[in-house]
């Protein structure tokens, strides 16, 4: 019976409240969020870009400086280095548009997935909360055409113009973005930021002189609000100048068109007007305003001093 009692005694000095999990409440979970911007909140769903990264957040508190957290998806295999770029056991969770591991994407628009995290204090009392995002679908169908086919580099007018794209309603209105590609480094150049107008009138650089072609790809991308998009392209021939008088008629209405606009203003005509010089006396350029060749030798100030 001693025995008894004393084994009674010990148990109930191991349980007692004042060190035990009983007083130990578990961790509490108070919400998730995407926190990238441009996403779409719904009470269903997050809508977003599936093509940059997503950054989630949650919100927790506990008591137990020893809690653990988790971040675990049955949708999607999330692995710090391939698929994330944060551990899964933070309260930020970054996921990567693309696997590390063999470059393939990461999500499939149109799908949605559904994350979960939890939290456990040493005790084993947890919570837990979970959040569906939506990868957005890219925008479908879409035709493109650049006019005329062939003009002079930055006197020619050329108009782009895009029809019949589709995207979900969600997601909508949808915005356009036009530009070229440089034929000397491959860049984009930016011809007009994304609006919702769907053509574009404007001059355009050199194309490519290197070969002779003078060809110039010319794009538009369709964006909806997440910023998910597709391009279109389209080929166009633009060639210099083909007289000192066409080069000096460009120069001339450059400067113009400054009017009251200011010192800015007129240094970019400036700018504008001795390359225009240049490709008068010979210049071949790229679209960046680099010299490719020179077949004469010429004074591009005092050419645009004559044009002016």
């Amino acid at each position: 019976m001693p025995c008894s009692i004393t084994t009674f005694v010990l148990q109930a000095r191991r349980t007692c409240p004042a060190h035990g999990p009983a007083q130990l409440a578990p961790p509490v979970v108070e919400g998730l969020s995407v926190t990238t911007a441009g996403v779409i909140a719904s009470p269903s769903h997050t809508t977003f870009n599936p093509s940059a990264k997503v950054t989630l957040l949650a919100k927790w508190s506990s008591s137990d400086s020893s809690t653990t957290l988790r971040w675990s998806s049955d949708d999607l295999a999330l692995a710090f280095g391939d698929t994330t770029a944060t551990s899964l056991g933070g309260n930020y969770l970054v996921i990567n548009p693309v696997s590390a591991a063999t470059s393939s994407a990461t999500w499939v628009g149109g799908n949605s997935y559904t994350l979960t995290f939890r939290a456990t204090n040493r005790f084993g009392g947890f919570d837990f909360d979970t959040i569906t995002v939506k990868a957005s679908n890219y925008p479908t169908g879409g035709t493109f055409v650049a006019a005329p086919r062939n003009g002079t580099a930055m006197a020619t007018s050329f108009s782009l113009a895009t029809e019949g794209w589709a995207a979900d309603a969600e997601n909508l209105p949808l915005r356009f973005a036009f530009a070229y590609q440089s034929p000397t480094t491959g860049g984009r150049g930016v011809l007009r930021a994304a609006s919702p107008a769907r053509n574009c009138s404007t001059s355009l650089p050199l194309g490519a002189a290197d070969d002779g072609s003078f060809a110039l790809v010319v794009s538009v991308r369709c964006l909806d609000q997440v910023g998910t998009y597709s391009e279109r392209t389209d080929t166009v021939t633009t060639v210099q100048p083909s007289t000192s008088s066409q080069s000096t008629s460009l120069a001339t209405s450059v400067i113009a068109s400054v009017g009251s606009h200011g010192t800015a203003a007129a240094s970019a005509a400036a700018a504008v007007c001795d390359n225009t010089a240049r490709l008068a006396h010979g210049w071949v350029l790229s679209d960046h305003g680099n010299i490719w060749r020179r077949r004469a030798s010429v004074s591009p100030a005092s050419a645009c001093a004559t044009a002016s």
